[in-house]
C-alpha cells in the first residue's frame, strides 16, 4: 500500500525527496525506477505515453495499483506518478501527500529546461539504443500535456518549450494539488527540500535521522550519464561499422581502394629516402618494393639492364654506396625498411 506519495513537478527536489524516504525506511518509486524497469515502463508506455494513448492531453488509464500490489512500493516521488494525485487521494485514502516546490517558477524553469535538453540528447544522437523511444514518447507526453498542445507528440526534434506556458502548468498544478486538499490539509504537506529533517518527519510522525538530509542534483547527474552514453554508443556504432565493413568486403570480394595514405606518408620522408622511392618507381624492372598493389605476388628475382639481381621489396639506390651496377654493393637504408613495413602494413589494412 502506499504511504507517502510526492505530488510535485520534476526538478523540485523529488529524487532527493525519494533518498529521505528511503532513509525513513519506504520503498520508493521514482522516475528511475521506471526507466529501469522493462515492466513497468512498458505499462506506462502501453498505457500513457504511446501516441496512441496520448492524443487530447489525456492522463490514459495507468496501473496505479499495481506500483504497490505487485511491485511493492510504498512510496512515490516524481512524474508521472505527481500528475495522478487526484486518482491516489481516492485510491490510499490514508496515503500522506508531499507537495515539493520551488523558491520560484523561473528558477524552477531554468532547472526544467536543463534537464530536458540532456534528455533529448538520446533521440537526437543515440536512437538506435534500446527503449529510447519509449524515453522520447515519454517527454514528448509531458510536453503535450504542459502545452496542452498534442503537436509536440509527432514534431521534430528538437523540441522548443514555451517557457510562459510551461511557468504557468506549473503554477497551475501546484494550485490545483492544494485546493484537492483544502478538506483534508492534515494530509498535504506544502514543502521545500531546504528544509531539512523536521517539517517532514513532523508530517510523518517519524524520528528526525541523525544522518544530514540528502540532496542530490539529479540534473547534473542525469546530464553527464547521457552525454557520456552518447559519446559511447557513437564511438561503438563507429567500431562495428568499421569491422562490418571489412567483414562485407572479404565476404563479396570487394576491390580494393587504392592506399593513398602510402603516398602521403612519402611526403615527410627526409628528401634522400624520396630520391630512392622516386628510382624505383622510374625503373619498371625493379620490383615493387612493398608490393603495393599486390600484396601476394610471388617476389620472383629480376634482373636489370645492367645485370643486376633485384629482389622485390628491396632497391639497387642506397645511401652510402658509390655506385649502381654489376658491382655495385646493394642495401636498403634504414629508411627504406621503415616505408617496406608501412607499406606491408597499410596493404593488409586494406
Amino acid at each position: 500500500m502506499m504511504e507517502v506519495i510526492g505530488v510535485g513537478y520534476g526538478r523540485t527536489g523529488t529524487y532527493s525527496l525519494k533518498l529521505a524516504l528511503e532513509q525513513l525506511g519506504y520503498k520508493v518509486f521514482h522516475t528511475k525506477e521506471m526507466f529501469h524497469s522493462a515492466a513497468l515502463f512498458d505499462m506506462w508506455h502501453t498505457t500513457v505515453f504511446s501516441l496512441e494513448s496520448a492524443q487530447g492531453g489525456a492522463l490514459g488509464a495507468p496501473e496505479l495499483r499495481a506500483m504497490a500490489d505487485d511491485h511493492g512500493f510504498t512510496a512515490s516521488t516524481d512524474m508521472p506518478m505527481s500528475l495522478y494525485f487526484k486518482q491516489l487521494r481516492k485510491l490510499y485514502p490514508r496515503a500522506k501527500f508531499v507537495l515539493t516546490t520551488r523558491s520560484d517558477e523561473h528558477t524552477w524553469f531554468a532547472s526544467w529546461t536543463s534537464l530536458m535538453e540532456s534528455v533529448a540528447l538520446l533521440p537526437r544522437f543515440a536512437p538506435w539504443l534500446p527503449r529510447v523511444n519509449k524515453i522520447d514518447r515519454y517527454n514528448r507526453w509531458l510536453l503535450a500535456h504542459m502545452h496542452d498542445d498534442d503537436a509536440y507528440l509527432t514534431a521534430p526534434h528538437p523540441l522548443v518549450m514555451d517557457a510562459p506556458k510551461v511557468q504557468a502548468a506549473y503554477r497551475d498544478h501546484n494550485r490545483r494539488v492544494k485546493r484537492a486538499f483544502l478538506l483534508h490539509p492534515g494530509r498535504l504537506l506544502d514543502y521545500t527540500v531546504g528544509s531539512g529533517w523536521e517539517p517532514l518527519c513532523s508530517f510523518l510522525h517519524k524520528p528526525v535521522p541523525v544522518e544530514p538530509f540528502p540532496h542530490s542534483n539529479s540534473s547534473a547527474e542525469v546530464a553527464l550519464q547521457l552525454q557520456l552514453l552518447v559519446v559511447l554508443a557513437n564511438a561503438a556504432l563507429l567500431v562495428a561499422l568499421y569491422f562490418l565493413a571489412r567483414l562485407l568486403r572479404r565476404v563479396l570480394h570487394l576491390p580494393r581502394p587504392p592506399v593513398r595514405a602510402a603516398r602521403a606518408a612519402r611526403s615527410l620522408l627526409p628528401a634522400a629516402t624520396a630520391a630512392e622511392l622516386q628510382a624505383r618507381d622510374a625503373d619498371p624492372s625493379i620490383g615493387n618494393t612493398a608490393g603495393i598493389g599486390a600484396p601476394d605476388s610471388p617476389r620472383t628475382t629480376r634482373t636489370t639492364s645492367d645485370g643486376v639481381s633485384i629482389v622485390p621489396g628491396t632497391v639497387s639506390v642506397c645511401e652510402g654506396c658509390e655506385g649502381t651496377g654489376a658491382g655495385a654493393a646493394t642495401a636498403v637504408s634504414p629508411f627504406m625498411r621503415q616505408v617496406h613495413s608501412s607499406d606491408r602494413l597499410l596493404a593488409w589494412l586494406r
